[in-house]
């Protein structure tokens, strides 16, 4: 029988989430501008943090990656995942062509240099014994026959209080959460398991600004098999907190939003973030496409929601293995060539940001973001000549916030608008302005919770899907 085990979690990970209401933003929140955190060598920092930076993107070989997590192919839809099972049928007993020849149940380390193992998201391999990654939505794979799996996982404690959060999906069933722990280096995450062949992928449901996550290997007492091929199709997903799944568990203004990441109070819903539901996941899952996150809570385009710790921006950031890191390795694009770039920026640099009520910061200009915008995209351009490019507007932004004067929603279309037809005019027609839904968001400090996430997935899935052709 398959026994699926939760490991280290001693707060509720499910949050409630309202439907239909829109609950308050706490004390001192922009409900349209996300909260931000940070992350560089910074000390220690306030219980509600400011902006930063972000992580995406990562492949096992130049140009794209070559295998892909789960069984056959992208992690799918919510309730469809890998190995290509649905409504979280588990695939225990499966038969495959080699189930039959016996299997060697021994205890085996498969490290994480191994190539079995398969990775979505910008990792460092640079040491064979470690993988370290900081991106959300990095994931972890590994396809096997036996009869148990666990993992070695660790982290680095950024603060001494933070710490990384993974989903784990056996043979396509969702539910075990792992909080690492100080002290423990194993995981165990099933066991029992039926003759046949098994999946196993590790999700980072975490920000980059959380720290980074440390793999040291998978422990099986069974045989790893090839990984799957990837999907057909990869995306990457540029944005903010967003794009990373903040607060998407939990109910805005309820005591989880509350929590830091050791379940106590005093931090701002850590346990809650989980990125491996964000509207990217889903939209992705839904073009079954490989996908890959290069986001952090507060970042802008050309201003960060705060300055407060870490004022970069996107384009100084995105050439980093650590985009929360001052000092980081740098990241090959090599590593990773997208069929689509999705850009997600903007909520920041239009809001009012945290500056006081009494010396507000100048509003954004609409031709000054442009030129940014255009500069952006041209790198992009640069680093994916074939690539499909969309603008997306933000899902948060409104007209008349913080007060009556502001024009933020239409303001960022309007800009948007013009770099598409820049590049339009100059021939490039695969650049698009996409005016995505806006919600008011019902997760933590007004985030879209789990509900709005699939919505707004599912709209952009089907954007993409018309202009692809698929």
């Amino acid at each position: 029988m398959l026994r699926i085990h939760l490991k280290l979690l001693s707060v509720a990970l499910w949050g409630a989430s309202v439907a239909g209401c829109e609950a308050p933003a706490p004390a001192g929140s922009d409900p349209q501008s996300e909260s931000s955190v940070q992350g560089s060598n910074q000390p220690t920092p306030p219980a509600a943090p400011g902006p930063s930076g972000v992580s995406g993107p990562s492949a096992a070989e130049p140009g794209r990656s070559e295998t892909s997590p789960g069984a056959a192919g992208a992690l799918p839809l919510s309730g469809e995942m890998p190995g290509g099972t649905t409504g979280g049928t588990a695939m225990a007993g499966t038969q495959d062509p080699g189930a039959t020849a016996p299997v060697d149940t021994s205890l085996k380390l498969i490290p994480p240099n191994d190539p079995s193992i398969s990775y979505w998201g910008r990792v460092d391999l640079t040491d064979p014994a470690v993988a370290t990654y900081s991106a959300p939505a990095v994931t972890v794979s590994l396809r096997f026959r036996g009869e148990s799996i666990s993992v070695l996982l660790g982290d680095e404690f950024r603060y001494g209080s933070e710490r990384s959060f993974h989903d784990v999906l056996v043979d396509g069933q969702r539910g075990t959460v792992i909080a690492v722990q100080s002290g423990t280096e194993k995981y165990a995450l099933a066991s029992g398991l039926g003759p046949g062949e098994h999946s196993v992928s590790l999700v980072k449901r975490t920000q980059a600004q959380l720290g980074k996550a440390l793999f040291r290997g998978f422990e099986i007492a069974g045989e790893a098999l090839p990984p799957a091929p990837a999907p057909s199709l990869a995306i990457e997903f540029i944005g903010d907190s967003i794009t990373a799944g903040e607060g998407v568990e939990a109910a805005n203004g309820s005591a989880e939003c509350a929590q830091n990441a050791q379940g106590q109070p005093g931090g701002w819903g850590q346990p809650f973030h989980n990125a491996d539901l964000s509207y990217a996941v889903v939209a992705a899952r839904a073009l079954n496409a490989e996908y890959q996150l290069t986001a952090a809570s507060g970042i802008g385009l050309l201003r960060n929601y705060s300055s407060m710790y870490d004022a970069r921006t996107m384009p100084q950031v995105y050439d980093l293995m650590f985009v929360e890191e001052m000092a980081s390795i740098p990241w090959d694009h090599a590593r990773y060539t997208p069929d689509v770039v999705v850009v997600a920026l903007g909520t920041n640099d239009f809001s009012g940001g945290d500056a006081p009520a009494d010396t507000p910061r100048p509003k954004m200009d609409v031709g000054t973001y442009t030129e940014a915008y255009v500069t952006f995209v041209s790198k992009l351009r640069g680093l994916y000549p074939e690539a499909e490019i969309f603008a997306l507007t933000s899902q948060l932004l409104s007209d008349g916030f913080p007060d009556a004067s502001y024009r933020s929603a239409t303001d960022l279309q309007t800009a948007l608008t013009n770099v598409a037809q820049r590049f339009n005019a100059q021939g490039d027609g695969k650049v698009h302005a996409f005016q995505t839904l806006r919600v008011s968001g019902l997760g933590c400090s007004g985030h879209p919770n789990v509900q709005q996430s699939e919505q707004l997935g599912q709209q952009l899935a089907a954007e993409i899907r018309s202009v692809l052709g698929l």
